[in-house]
């Protein structure tokens, strides 16, 4: 049988405790907690100016943060009253590219001239954005097989660097 002395009974506790603190210590370290930026994505909002010269501003779809009662109720949340408003200019320079797809009604064959040497891309869906077909483009006349598809009205969609040029409604049918 061994006996131990309480010295060294305390000093097993003491070490048992501060390895537990030390883990403790490191876990919490690598904690972190939900951050909320201070912005609104409401479905609509406003400001009115009183003849008094006080201002209102709102926002529908606001999450409340804190409330005032006075005689009017008062709901606060992230909605600021003054921003800085940026707008970036994009400009999209139309592509000029001469195409021509005919006959259109069309029983089955159907023909692109275009007037680049450039690829295209060219896509046929129907009117429920079904692909029908898909093909680059490389030829200055290219023809269309569409007798395997049942007669209806089709989008025959044409791209150039994933850039869409036009877009023509063909009507196939028998």
């Amino acid at each position: 049988m061994r006996f131990h002395s309480s010295k060294t009974r305390d000093m097993k506790n003491f070490t048992k405790n501060l390895i537990f603190a030390l883990l403790l210590l490191i876990s919490g370290a690598s904690l972190q907690a939900q951050s909320l930026s201070h912005s609104v994505i409401g479905s609509a909002g406003d400001f009115q100016t009183a003849s008094n010269g006080q201002n209102l501003h709102w926002t529908i779809g606001e999450v409340a943060v804190s409330e005032y009662e006075n005689d009017l109720s008062l709901w606060e949340g992230f909605h600021q009253m003054y921003y800085d408003l940026f707008l970036t200019p994009i400009w999209e320079v139309p592509l000029e590219i001469k195409l021509n797809v005919y006959p259109n009604p069309t029983a089955g064959w159907l023909r692109l001239d275009k007037e680049t040497n450039e690829p295209l891309e060219v896509l046929v869906s129907n009117l429920l954005g079904q692909t029908m077909a898909k093909t680059t483009v490389t030829d200055l006349t290219t023809d269309f097989d569409l007798s395997p598809y049942p007669d209806g009205l089709y989008l025959l969609s044409v791209y150039q660097n994933h850039q869409l040029v036009s877009t023509f409604k063909i009507n196939k049918q028998q």
